[in-house]
């Protein structure tokens, strides 16, 4: 994790097992994620509360994903989804 404490939150940089950089992921609003992921959610996941939190992920190739965090009852889940809101995995 990269960030000077107390100012900004931290950044994580993802690498393989073999040192190769794969993104970087940074704490976001889920309320700043775009309209497209919203959407999405909205219509496979209505029944879920989605947490607040959110993280954005930047890719090698700089593309971008979003990962929303979101539980029913006792189920927690997180999906991961191009900015265009194409599902890349959930879990």
């Amino acid at each position: 994790m990269v960030g000077k404490k107390d100012t900004v939150p931290p950044i994580k940089l993802i690498f393989s097992s073999v040192d190769v950089y794969l993104l970087q992921a940074s704490r976001i609003r889920y309320s700043d994620v775009p309209q497209a992921v919203k959407d999405y959610i909205t219509a496979n996941y209505s029944s879920f509360e989605v947490c607040p939190a959110a993280e954005k992920y930047i890719l090698a190739d700089s593309s971008v994903q979003y990962v929303a965090y979101m539980r029913l009852d006792k189920v927690h889940k997180w999906i991961r989804l191009q900015a265009d809101g194409t599902l890349v995995c959930s879990h």
